[in-house]
């Protein structure tokens, strides 16, 4: 899906609620996927790789708009983990 972001760029749209994240020397890699109650496991489709110094910028960004965030809505909490494997019963 593409959309058009604040600056009137069209820009790659992708919802993620799983993330993993490995490196290797010079190089961050951050995996972005996605899980289903469908799925026993996340599928990830997207990988993002960045330098040292712009996984530092990242985080520096990340902090600061998370503090922003929870400043103006609330402080973020982890989620309950989601029942897997239980149906509801027919009536």
């Amino acid at each position: 899906m593409r959309v058009e972001n604040n600056e009137n760029e069209t820009i790659s749209l992708l919802y993620s609620n799983r993330i993993r994240i490995h490196y290797a020397f010079g190089e961050f890699l951050l995996d972005f996927g996605m899980e289903t109650p469908e799925n026993d496991e996340p599928e990830y489709g997207v990988r993002i790789v960045l330098t040292p110094f712009i996984m530092k910028t990242l985080r520096d960004h990340l902090s600061k708009v998370i503090e922003d965030y929870e400043k103006d809505f609330a402080i973020i909490k982890e989620p309950p983990a989601p029942k897997r494997g239980v149906k509801k019963a027919k009536k």
